[in-house]
């Protein structure tokens, strides 16, 4: 078994582990990290092994000047592997950007391993979470109406550019009528008018934003049985391997789904075994760039309610599984290394051409 430390940054003489509303995700990015550390003291082939929590973890230069002192006390370089671990805030930023201290630490030769939002070793808690938080809610409440009153569903709560871009392209595109969009109160007059008084009686721990902060439901039940589709705005546009709650809540939820993000993030749905956008309206060449995401929503525009209907019964197939995966997932979610989720889709279930 080899020696396994994590090492976070202390702000204050806390660690810098999630520690904001709700609680409840520090304790599950504390036990995700708990798992990791144990798998890597059996499987590592490296003496010494440093977990590094990347969850506001500060990069400047000066502030990793601990981190660096700490990895060279352990020894030669090829005794010591790094792994970064991002589970809230990916990894993303630190592979693809300036960060000194990563390629410091890469040109010294350090071996490095990423783990959550991360290509490499891909795993997240968050569909275990999901699930377990909606175990009572009825197959019944979630089903599509026969006549569904928007075309679409949106949800923004944090006004982050690539947010602004689709609203941008939804507006001038003349597709606002059709779906039901919320943003931050004074950005959109048009959906000010429309949805900007919604959602007024939901509890918030963080009262930044207009819009309150609904992690673990499908928001209006009502609204939900109406939209036919769910345009996911998710937390950033750079990022090709972050998939928050957002994400997993059509696929509870039986909806199709557009993902407004890096173009390439239905990679790693497709690499999870799930069905993505591309099956389900046929499409290989779909991906997350907003403009996609709207020249999508232009092509079923003009869809009846009932052609709407229509076609949810034909994608049905592929979203139960879809919905069975995520639970698959939730179940079997304890081993964090080596993509443990993943399982080839049945060839039964029509896949785009």
């Amino acid at each position: 078994m080899k020696n396994v430390y994590e090492f976070n940054l202390e702000q204050d003489g806390h660690k810098l582990y999630y520690q904001s509303e709700p609680r409840e995700i520090g304790i599950l990015e504390r036990n995700w990290l708990n798992n990791l550390k144990g798998e890597i003291a059996n499987e590592s082939t490296h003496e010494h092994n440093v977990v590094i929590n990347l969850t506001w973890f500060k990069a400047n230069w000066e502030e990793t000047e601990p981190l660096r002192k700490f990895v060279e006390s352990l020894g030669p370089v090829e005794n010591v592997k790094l792994w970064f671990a991002g589970t809230i805030d990916g990894n993303y930023w630190i592979t693809y950007s300036h960060i000194e201290i990563y390629h410091y630490l890469k040109n010294q030769g350090y071996a490095i391993s990423f783990v959550g939002f991360a290509d490499e070793h891909w795993h997240s808690w968050m569909p275990k979470w999901f699930v377990s938080n909606n175990l009572n809610v009825d197959m019944n409440d979630i089903v599509l109406s026969k006549s569904p009153e928007y075309l679409y569903l949106c949800y923004n709560r944090k006004p982050k550019i690539h947010r602004e871009w689709l609203v941008n392209e939804l507006l001038s595109k003349g597709l606002i009528d059709r779906g039901w969009v919320t943003f931050e109160k004074g950005h959109y007059p048009e959906i000010d008018k429309l949805t900007g008084n919604t959602d007024n009686i939901k509890p918030t721990t963080d009262e930044r934003f207009s819009r309150p902060e609904d992690l673990t439901s499908l928001g209006y039940l009502n609204v939900w049985r109406n939209s036919f589709l769910v345009v996911v705005s998710e937390t950033d546009h750079d990022d090709p391997w972050q998939l928050t709650e957002k994400t997993w809540k059509p696929i509870f939820g039986l909806r199709p789904f557009l993902i407004n993000g890096h173009r390439d993030v239905y990679d790693i749905l497709e690499k999870l075994g799930f069905y993505t956008p591309k099956d389900l309206f046929k499409d290989n060449k779909l991906d997350c760039h907003h403009e996609n995401v709207v020249r999508q929503i232009q092509k079923l525009y003009h869809m009846s309610p009932n052609e709407l209907y229509d076609l949810w019964e034909d994608q049905f197939e592929m979203l139960l599984y879809n919905r069975q995966r995520m639970f698959e997932m939730a179940i079997n979610d304890s081993k964090v290394l080596n993509w443990p989720q993943a399982s080839p889709k049945p060839h039964s279930v029509p896949v785009a051409s």
